[in-house]
């Protein structure tokens, strides 16, 4: 997974994203979404996010200035609901 602290938002070099990895993803265009990576292009310009439900796949340039990127828990840990009695 990719630590909070080496999010970096130009440099797709500096990455180590790797597809089946799930991530949550902030950026222009796209909001906020958590998501599966799919595929990363082999010049590391971006990450293919798949789709999800009704949420189309997209794809996530890395030379967005305003990119975030950070793991994200893992799809099947959600919290415990809390009974209405």
């Amino acid at each position: 997974m990719i630590p909070d602290d080496e999010q970096k938002a130009r440099n797709g070099s500096s990455w180590k994203l790797a597809a089946g990895e799930y991530v949550e993803v902030t950026a222009p265009g796209i909001g906020t979404r958590r998501g599966t990576i799919e595929a990363v292009m082999r010049d590391k310009s971006g990450f293919w996010l798949a789709a999800d439900g009704v949420e189309p796949r997209v794809f996530v340039p890395l030379e967005e200035k305003e990119l975030r990127i950070r793991s994200a828990p893992s799809q099947g840990k959600c919290p415990p609901t809390r009974s209405a009695v």
